[in-house]
This record gives C-alpha cells, structure tokens and sequence, in this order.
C-alpha cells in the first residue's frame, strides 16, 4: 500500500488523533478526505499531515508512544510511512487557543478523527499566502495563493459556515496583513488559475471566499 493511498491516509490520522482523543487535531488539507467530508478528492495526497496541539503536555503522553523527530523546529512522528508533523501551542506564527474554537469530530469505519473546524482551516490556508505574500514572497505562478490551497480552502467553505471564516479571517489575518494595495487578496484569489479549474463541488466555496475577501475590512480602508 502506498503511504499515499486514501486508506493509509485515514489509517493515519484515525491512530494520531487517538493517541490523546480530542487534544489532537488535523489542521491542514488531509482533512479533505472523501471519508470524513464526502467531497470528491481533486488533487494528490501528500506524504504527510498536520495536526494541532493545544497543549504541550498532550505531546509529551505521544512521545512516550511514538518516535518523534523535529523538522525545521516542528515535532514529527514518521507512522505508517506518511510524516505526521505536530504543532504545539502555534501553527506556524500564529498562536492559538483552545478557547477560540470548538474542535469537530468524525466519525469512521477505521475510528474517530478529530480536526479544528473547515472555516478556520480555510483561513489558516489564506493566511499562509498572505502572510508569506506581505514579505516578498510568492508562489512559482508568482501569486499570492498556492494552487492547492484555493482548491482546499473552497471545498472547505463551500460545507463550512462563510460567516464563521469571515470571522476567522478578522481575526487571525487581518493584523498579520502586509500587502500593499487595497484588496489585492481578493484579487489574486478570484483570477487564480485553480479556480477556474474547481470542481463543480467547489466552485461555490470559491464564490463565498471571494465575497469574503472583498468585503472583510481592509487595512486601506481605514
């Protein structure tokens, strides 16, 4: 079986998010898995998976079950042949706590597998672009957004609340925001090739991003 098979990858995240049920997370695109929310998967598996931890405590009771290694400062167990990298306290530089969200959970034929919510992963993924974008970075397309975040993120918001990732774009992007015109986020996501490529299950969350975007307050806007 390959470490990328849909099964391996189920297999993973069920054995990961049950070592400390409910204090491990999955926060990153491995969540849009046909099991857990019925979507067709559009484009390949990687090797590897995120999940958060809210509390420093919950990865010392895994490293007493798992080997853990460290990559670039971010633990890592290597299970089933698929990289599980664990976040503690933070993704990335972004710091969050368990107060500020309510985690959800699936329920599978291999187990549960507990995740932050869709809306919040969505606007983890946008964050990344834009805070990457806000210091000179960009995509090989020399865009703000990854291809496959456009396409995780609309899947996403398309069976998420757009409310609920309005709300979370306010409040972890929009002080980490350092692009320099006005709503150039909105339009480098509408005009981004993925999306004119979206499957039809996703074009919908694609429409409610772009919404999202044009109208979530702006720093130029002040």
């Amino acid at each position: 079986m390959s470490n990328r098979d849909p099964i391996n990858i189920l297999k993973t995240m069920v054995y990961i998010c049950n070592l400390a049920p409910g204090k491990i997370l999955v926060c990153g695109g491995a969540i849009l898995h046909p099991t857990l929310l019925g979507l067709p998967r559009v484009r390949p598996y990687s090797d590897d998976i995120d999940f958060f931890i809210p509390k420093s405590s919950t990865l010392e009771k895994i490293r007493k079950k798992c080997s853990l290694g460290e990559m670039m400062g971010t633990p890592y167990s290597l299970i089933n042949g698929v990289y599980a990298f664990l976040f503690v306290n933070r993704i990335k530089d972004l710091s969050l706590k368990e107060t500020e969200f309510n985690p959800i959970v699936f329920s599978t034929n291999e187990g549960l597998v507990y995740t932050l919510p869709l809306e919040l992963i969505a606007a983890l993924k946008l964050r990344r672009g834009i805070v990457r974008a806000s210091s000179g970075f960009s995509t090989r397309r020399g865009t703000i957004f990854y291809g496959k975040d456009i396409i995780d993120s609309s899947g996403l918001v398309n069976l998420g609340n757009p409310e609920s990732f309005a709300d979370y774009m306010n409040r972890y992007t929009y002080n980490s925001c350092g692009l320099n015109e006005p709503y150039i986020c909105a339009r480098d996501f509408s005009s981004h090739p993925a999306v004119s490529n979206l499957h039809p299950s996703y074009r919908g969350g694609a429409e409610k991003i772009i919404y999202t975007l044009r109208n979530t307050p702006c720093r130029f806007s002040i």
